[in-house]
């Protein structure tokens, strides 16, 4: 009876201790220190010399040697702790805010919807907004209806106002008007994309003039739909009849809209080669060779099911 009387009270005790952590909030003071020792057997993402140790309560920061570096939060972004970026999203109470990677502390209280980074630049946003805020939380662009990740390493967002897109670099320019019904993801590799405005197909690319890098759009015909840039050349367009054809170099027609669905694939053995194969709408098929080199396309075969 009086082991069991015992043994009851050291559970419970244990059990307080370890509600009293996860209790704590983001504004716990040093009054309440944190656990310096973690659980048995935490599960523990290692990411260089920081670490996400999963409670049952939450997630904490914690250093190489397992010390726990910051307050219990609902949860802590996995994925942030190896980037460069010397900032950590955490989460509490449904809201986002970033932590310091140094000491765990918080950087930018947790306030926002959504929050995405790269860099020294932010996009946060709200149930009903988006907006770029700089490292030490400075608001640096207007308000957006949408804002969609950075692309091309970082560089450009594409956003939405009054129902069009346009393009913004990571200083808040404009760059590209929200004019377009649809802007398709920028190129990972270089500063080009598609976009459809007033049932018209227009590619989006950049040149230098005189010292600067400016966005320039060119018109390449009445598209009823463009796609996204395949393979750093081709773009698919369709007609109005939603005939499928294919667009390479800067609106050159490769091939008319006729087909059903046009795929673009890279051999592995060749750089300079792409195979294009278009289904018919009778479930046949014809197959092409692209030569980047000679910005030609062959047809090898056709009629082949």
């Amino acid at each position: 009876m009086e082991y069991n009387l015992i043994r009851r009270c050291i559970i419970i005790t244990c059990a307080m201790i370890l509600l009293t952590g996860c209790n704590k909030s983001p504004d716990a003071t040093a009054e309440n220190e944190l656990m310096s020792t973690p659980l048995e057997n935490p599960n523990v993402v290692n990411e260089e010399d920081r670490k996400i140790i999963h409670l049952d309560c939450g997630d904490v920061l914690a250093d190489e040697e397992d010390n726990y570096i910051s307050n219990i939060y609902d949860e802590i972004y996995e994925n942030d702790v190896a980037e460069k970026f010397p900032y950590i999203r955490y989460v509490q109470d449904g809201r986002i805010g970033y932590l310091s990677s140094k000491n765990g502390e918080i950087y930018i209280q947790a306030q926002y919807a959504s929050a995405s980074h790269w860099d020294k630049t932010i996009v946060v946003g709200n149930k009903k907004s988006k907006w770029l805020i700089d490292e030490n939380a400075n608001k640096i662009s207007d308000n957006f209806e949408d804002a969609y990740e950075y692309e091309l390493l970082g560089f450009y967002v594409r956003i939405k106002k009054d129902g069009k897109w346009g393009i913004m670099d990571t200083t808040g320019e404009i760059m590209v008007p929200c004019e377009y019904e649809k802007i398709n993801k920028i190129s990972e590799v270089h500063a080009y994309t598609s976009a459809m405005k007033h049932g018209e197909a227009y590619l989006l690319f950049t040149e230098i003039e005189g010292d600067h890098l400016i966005w320039k759009a060119k018109k390449i015909g009445n598209y009823s739909d463009i796609g996204a840039l395949a393979e750093g050349i081709f773009f698919n367009v369709k007609d109005k009849n939603g005939n499928t054809g294919l667009i390479g170099h800067y609106g050159k027609v490769l091939i008319k809209p006729q087909y059903k669905e046009i795929y673009v694939k890279k051999p592995d053995f060749k750089e300079e080669i792409f195979l294009i194969t278009a289904k018919e709408f009778d479930g046949t098929n014809k197959l092409w060779i692209y030569e980047k080199k000679e910005d030609y396309l062959y047809e090898v075969r056709e009629d082949v099911v």
